[in-house]
């Protein structure tokens, strides 16, 4: 049987048996899931792939990178990505992954975007249904512009202060719910929920704890923001059949 999943630990392994690994993921024709966990050191190696598996769904990158891999982009049939550690830079990180087609979920996890404003360009991510932003830090605004993510219906922010906040929910036609999590914090709260109660398709702005621990800014009295004591948020695996688990 054709190995289908692969998850690989290389914290602390050498050069040379990374590019050992990268060779062996080209010979990996019917790979569908990817996890590759190199903690918070380098994963940049991974540009020396040239090949990757053509049939991938759904990858978790854990590790260094400053720039994606230019093979990503040939990742047609892509439709999960989970980053963490990444410290990506620059726009052409968001540019690559808006131009993949089939991309429905999109985890920036610990630092993963390293730039202060997170923009998702017009007419870029044509197929994304959810966003999960955990623990990038340094990220202070996030943005839609006009054509973007025409199939969004569930953001999560946690761990996160956007200083400059939440800019251009009113260009996502189908959301359904904006979640703030722990330690998700967002300025002007009220005028988020103003985007919200105004929005055509009725979404929630749901609240893990009171609002005055997520609003960076002014407090607008009358919130219709529902409030839970808890959330999750179940990320089914996309890819199926035999799977193996290894460290480098």
């Amino acid at each position: 049987m054709q190995l289908r999943k692969l998850s690989v630990v290389t914290a602390g392994a050498n050069m040379r048996k990374c590019k050992v690994l990268c060779a062996s993921i080209e010979k990996l024709p019917s790979l569908g899931s990817l996890r590759v966990d190199a903690g918070t050191n380098s994963l940049q190696w991974l540009h020396s792939i040239s090949s990757p598996p053509p049939i991938l769904r759904s990858i978790k990158l854990v590790g260094f990178l400053v720039e994606m891999p230019d093979w990503l982009e040939n990742l047609i049939h892509l439709v999960k990505i989970q980053l963490q550690h990444s410290g990506l830079k620059g726009g052409k990180t968001m540019e690559l992954l808006g131009e993949l087609p089939k991309i429905m979920f999109l985890g920036l996890h610990a630092n993963a975007y390293a730039e202060e404003q997170l923009v998702f360009g017009e007419e870029a991510f044509q197929n994304l249904r959810q966003l999960d932003f955990n623990g990038s830090t340094g990220v202070r605004e996030v943005r839609f512009e006009e054509g973007t993510s025409p199939h969004m219906e569930t953001m999560q922010f946690g761990h996160c202060e956007l200083e400059s906040g939440v800019i251009g929910v009113k260009h996502l036609r189908r959301l359904k719910e904006i979640s703030l999590g722990s330690a998700g914090k967002v300025a002007n709260l009220g005028v988020l929920q103003g985007e919200v109660d105004a929005h055509p398709n009725r979404p929630i702005l749901r609240l893990k704890d009171d609002r005055r621990y997520h609003d960076l800014g002014d407090i607008v009295q009358g919130s219709t923001a529902a409030v839970q004591a808890g959330e999750s948020s179940p990320h089914p695996d996309s890819a199926a059949g035999e799977s193996s688990s290894s460290q480098v």
